[in-house]
């Protein structure tokens, strides 16, 4: 299980150096390059997001079971995808353009997925809902 963190997250922090490095040479006169570097790793990470959120969904969605006590393998890498952004993403806001009060909404947003999304990973539970509140990240 921490396997999988351990693979994800240094390879979230790769593609979001990767994305820094694009934005800053396709999008040199940009007001945030943090912003923007932002809009890049998500062009990339929301379509495996939604992809894994989907699968895991259709997956886990026909009985009661496997609703509250299911898990696949889409399900335990949506989690781990989830919290790894997350929690490198709290670093990344200290450096975008934002409002304090834009900042705090994000902070408490990203604190808890980390804890809904990692407690339902760690504790093997609850994989359908995660995924299928996940599929809003297609908006």
């Amino acid at each position: 299980m921490l396997l999988n963190f351990c693979i994800a997250f240094p390879a979230t922090i790769f593609f979001y150096a990767a994305s820094y490095v694009v934005a800053v040479k396709l999008f040199p006169h940009t007001n945030d390059i943090y912003f923007t570097a932002d809009a890049v790793f998500g062009v990339v990470y929301y379509p495996l997001l939604v992809w894994l959120a989907f699968d895991a969904t259709y997956q886990l969605a026909w009985d009661k079971e496997s609703r509250w006590f299911g898990s696949t393998n889409s399900s335990r890498w949506l989690a781990v995808a989830i919290t790894s952004r997350m929690t490198f993403h709290l670093i990344f806001l200290l450096r975008k353009k934002m409002s304090k009060q834009e900042r705090a909404i994000f902070v408490i947003h990203h604190c808890f997925c980390i804890a809904v999304y990692g407690c339902g990973y760690i504790n093997d539970k609850c994989h359908f809902w995660g995924a299928f509140t996940a599929m809003c990240e297609i908006t």
